[in-house]
């Protein structure tokens, strides 16, 4: 699994640049969303570039912007992306 973790300067930076994280990941080709149980500011789906399918997670927690996405060969199955959508759905509640 690789994740990220940006911390912005502010709350207001942190929101600012939330919408277009999440738009760039649901811009991947063939990208489904995976969970409408998330918090508002959190996604996951799962998108295909020619035959490799990947899963990404992506949340907002105050001023950081978390993201996870599977590494090497693991197949975005329901319980591969169930375990990082738990991460996002214990995040929720904090978001800001």
């Amino acid at each position: 699994m690789t994740v990220s973790v940006d911390p912005y300067a502010n709350l207001g930076a942190a929101a600012a640049a939330y919408p277009m994280v999440a738009q760039e990941s649901k811009a991947a080709p063939g990208f489904e969303p995976a969970s409408s149980a998330l918090g508002r500011e959190a996604f996951a789906g799962t998108s295909q570039a020619g035959a490799e399918m990947y899963f990404d997670l992506g949340a907002r927690d105050g001023r950081p912007i978390m993201s996870a996405t599977p590494a090497g060969d693991i197949d975005p199955t329901p319980d591969n992306s169930n375990r990082p959508i738990g991460v996002g759905q214990r995040g929720r509640a904090r978001t800001h």
